[in-house]
């Protein structure tokens, strides 16, 4: 697509799901409305996290000069804490702290904006530090231009989609047979769980 717009991400989804996509539980990605409205759409019921990097990058772009530096540590706490009971208590404390220092506006955005950033509590404590962010795919996106950046001019779209294909088998693989990048079976242990806490529920 051209744009980020809903119907151009619309149809990345549907394509997706036409391929075999199933069993989507969790999504992290940057606060685009028609990225946002077409996982709505496509996804319904599954958890999306506005990514905490690129919030913490327009957080600090609220403030001018190193205005920043006495409250990025705050913001940081919010975001590594245990539970998320935690997390919105630490927030309360920033969000305070701003209004108290002349800083409502941005202290308002934050008690507005930040329980975006706070689905990754709902995932176990051993995903949460890499599930935070979109930082993987970026990080990935790069070593795909930089593959393709040596080839310079492809002949044809079959040409390029066989090498980023290759790319993204070899990631694949690895991740299959050596270096597990998450653990599912945390996560399903934790559903287990969650099924278990919905029947006692249930029952009284």
């Amino acid at each position: 697509g051209d744009s980020e717009s809903k119907p151009n991400w619309t149809e990345v989804f549907r394509e997706l799901k036409g391929r075999g996509l199933r069993g989507l539980y969790y999504i992290v990605s940057d606060d685009h409305t028609g990225l946002r409205s077409a996982i709505a759409e496509v996804f319904p019921g599954v958890i999306w996290q506005r990514c905490q990097v690129h919030f913490k990058r327009n957080f600090v772009g609220k403030f001018q000069g190193n205005e920043a530096d006495e409250y990025k540590h705050m913001l940081d706490d919010i975001f590594f804490a245990p539970d998320i009971e935690k997390a919105y208590r630490r927030k309360k404390m920033l969000v305070e702290k701003l209004v108290s220092s002349g800083k409502t506006r941005i202290g308002n955005w934050i008690d507005r904006e930040i329980d975006y950033c706070f689905g990754v509590f709902k995932l176990p404590p051993e995903h949460r530090k890499r599930m935070r962010s979109n930082n993987l795919l970026e990080r990935f996106n790069q070593e795909i231009k930089r593959r393709t950046r040596v080839v310079r001019i492809f002949p044809n779209e079959a040409s390029c989609l066989r090498l980023v294909g290759n790319i993204c088998m070899e990631q694949s693989e690895a991740w299959q047979t050596g270096y597990r990048y998450l653990n599912m079976d945390l996560l399903k242990r934790e559903e287990e769980q969650e099924e278990k806490i919905e029947l006692v529920a249930d029952v009284v």
